[in-house]
């Protein structure tokens, strides 16, 4: 609905020095005049310190409000900026639904931001590949797409071709008569230009960095390895009943349905020799770059109230070796524990989906999803393109040049917002995480 009001924890997951928390919508001010009983200014800017209230409990905050059209949404806009616990972040989340906001959806603030005319589509993209950019690198080609370098780079190829299919078509309308339009030698080294920038422009194929890390940990000898194999579906790990035979971490690429990620196997908990300390430093490192995070358990040595996951909001607690039986505390869907026989391959399926479910709603395969969408886009065009050079260094039809044109001009036209679907926006939003 245009106007709503929505909310949602803005800041990055994990512990936060300051966490913020974003609402938006026709309804933002009164609802944060409702909780702080100050009154928030129509027009301009404010920031304030405020008392809020939030589970009985007093806490100060930040106050920053933003009047529309001059906020990032363009609408009516507060952020609360508060210290310290994360809980508390999220019980002032639920404070503001109850006051009349609704949660908001995977990339909602920057989706609205761009059907309302604050930035463009790439810009949109921009901001979730700077958000998880994992390198100087990424955060350089980030913020020139952002800043609306790479766009105005596509602008002038799309331009150029524009001007290709044009005077192609124009040399169509003449052809009856003895009239060159343009000599064949400057056509072709015109194609050849533009296909030279489109080749520039082609962004590179998705690298390991890229791609969101699903991180198996647990302690050793609960059958990590074999569950690492099991999800690949192929014998990548080596697997012994001895403990500690994973010394390193191992990763592979994998693709479930749609969803691309890194499955990465770590060494066990537990190991105290040299090599073995060693081996746990890298993989606080591996967990603290997970984006889903595998707790794994071995159903004959845990007990109930020995069974305790990691305390993540990323963490899946999976409980493996069920071939050897379940106990009664497991099987209740409450306790949200995943049950799995590596050896066997249940429960392999559901872990899957449960994976692939939390990676979206935390937006893990967002920034893959935007180098693969643009990459398709350039390299059909660019197909076509060179389709066109082939045929008139042939000396084909010129019919059948201008076809070809007109073919790299409509594929490329699809990196333009006028030529984007509801469905592709609906699949580039929800890729976002949640309060961006």
């Amino acid at each position: 609905m245009v106007g709503e009001t929505i909310v949602a924890l803005s800041s990055a997951q994990g512990c936060c020095a300051v966490n913020i928390i974003r609402l938006s919508g026709n309804d933002a001010h009164r609802i944060a005049s409702s909780l702080t009983g100050i009154e928030i200014p129509k027009k301009g800017f404010l920031a304030r310190d405020v008392l809020l209230t939030v589970g009985g409990i007093r806490i100060k905050a930040r106050l920053f409000s933003f009047c529309k059209p001059y906020s990032y949404t363009t609408e009516d806009m507060v952020e609360f900026h508060i210290y310290g616990s994360r809980l508390l972040a999220t019980m002032l989340v639920e404070v503001l639904i109850r006051a009349g906001a609704r949660a908001a959806l995977p990339g909602e603030f920057t989706q609205r931001a761009f059907e309302y005319g604050r930035i463009g589509l790439a810009q949109a993209e921009a901001v979730n590949a700077l958000v998880r950019a994992q390198d100087e690198t990424q955060r350089k080609e980030s913020i020139a797409l952002l800043v609306g370098e790479v766009q105005k780079k596509f602008e002038k190829i799309k331009a150029d071709l524009i001007e290709l299919v044009g005077l192609a078509e124009v040399g169509l309308d003449f052809s009856d008569q003895d009239v060159e339009v343009l000599d064949k030698e400057e056509f072709l080294i015109r194609i050849r230009s533009v296909i030279r920038l489109m080749k520039e422009m082609l962004p590179k194929a998705v690298v390991h960095s890229s791609l969101p890390r699903v991180v198996i940990s647990g302690r050793v000898n609960v059958g990590k390895s074999s569950l690492f194999n099991a999800l690949l579906g192929k014998a990548r790990a080596v697997t012994d009943e001895r403990p500690g035979t994973t010394r390193d971490f191992v990763e592979e690429r994998m693709v479930v349905g749609d969803t691309p990620f890194i499955l990465v196997d770590t060494a066990g908990e537990g190991v105290s020799d040299e090599i073995g300390v060693l081996a746990q430093n890298k993989r606080a490192l591996v967990l603290d770059s997970a984006a889903v995070i595998l707790n794994v358990f071995d159903v004959e040595q845990t007990r109930e109230d020995g069974f305790k996951p990691i305390e993540d909001e990323r963490t899946i607690p999976v409980m493996n070796k069920i071939d050897k039986g379940v106990p009664s505390w497991c099987k209740d869907a409450s306790s949200g524990v995943i049950l799995v026989s590596a050896l066997r391959g249940d429960g392999i399926d559901k872990l899957k989906k449960e994976i692939c479910k939390r990676l979206r709603y935390a937006g893990g395969e967002g920034d893959a999803f935007f180098v693969l969408r643009r990459r398709e886009i350039v390299t059909s065009a660019l197909s076509a393109l060179c389709e066109a050079y082939r045929k008139m260094r042939r000396g084909c039809a010129d019919e059948l040049v201008a076809f070809h044109l007109r073919v790299a001009l409509d594929e490329f036209s699809a990196l333009f917002e006028s030529n984007v679907t509801e469905e592709i926006l609906y699949g580039i939003f929800r890729r976002f995480c949640i309060g961006k």
